[in-house]
């Protein structure tokens, strides 16, 4: 147990992906977000934060980057050079540098509670382009941060779902879902881990049938 980002982290073993910092340089301004509970599955909400066109954005096509239980993007739109970082499981930073100079983050803990609730923790931070960030600016990125949130908790095409498919021929992608596909990759690569642990300790048929299905994700 330790804190980090401003909230008590519990773990029983080490975590299996990097963690995410959040930025500490001088001259930003942030404010974390009141916490949020929605029924939507924890790996569609960190999902919606990855969509590189979500908001009718128009994105280049992402260059996405693994790394140990986690991945970076990165791609550029009509209004901002974008930049992610995401922790294994469920850790995200998406940095975007504005034309104007200016620099905003959006950082995103996203803790499941149980199999019908997820708690979410979202901080925005705001640097100005040569000065520390005005309060009003800041107060405008917690507005635009907050809707995004709120679209994403009330997106009703996840109500009633399991989460997110981790077997690819399950879905259709094109080239700018990249940081959505490595997400699954991500997932897919935390649950066979976890399902080995488990299987090591089941009787012969159901440690077959594991390993099948491990077999299956893996291919995500």
């Amino acid at each position: 147990m330790r804190e980090h980002l401003g909230v008590v982290w519990l773990a029983p073993d080490r975590p299996v992906g990097e963690e995410v910092e959040v930025p500490s340089a001088p001259g930003i301004r942030s404010r974390w977000l009141s916490p949020v509970r929605t029924s939507a599955p924890a790996a569609v909400v960190v999902d919606a934060f990855l969509d590189p066109a979500r908001g009718g954005r128009v994105p280049s096509v992402p260059a996405v980057t693994t790394g140990r239980g986690g991945f970076t993007a990165r791609w550029t739109d009509a209004d901002a050079a974008v930049s992610v970082q995401l922790g294994a499981p469920l850790q995200l930073v998406r940095r975007e540098d504005l034309p104007d100079g200016s620099v905003r983050w959006a950082v995103l803990l996203v803790q499941p509670e149980d199999a019908d609730a997820t708690r979410i923790h979202l901080g925005a931070f705001v640097q100005g382009a040569a000065a520390p960030a005005s309060r009003a600016a800041l107060a405008a990125e917690v507005d635009r941060l907050g809707a995004e949130l709120a679209d994403v908790v009330t997106d009703r095409r996840w109500t009633g779902t399991a989460g997110l498919p981790l077997t690819l021929r399950e879905e259709v992608h094109v080239a700018t879902d990249a940081p959505g596909v490595a997400l699954r990759r991500v997932l897919a690569d935390f649950l066979v881990a976890a399902r080995r642990a488990e299987g090591s300790t089941t009787v012969q048929d159901t440690t077959v049938r594991t390993t099948e299905e491990d077999t299956d994700v893996a291919a995500a």
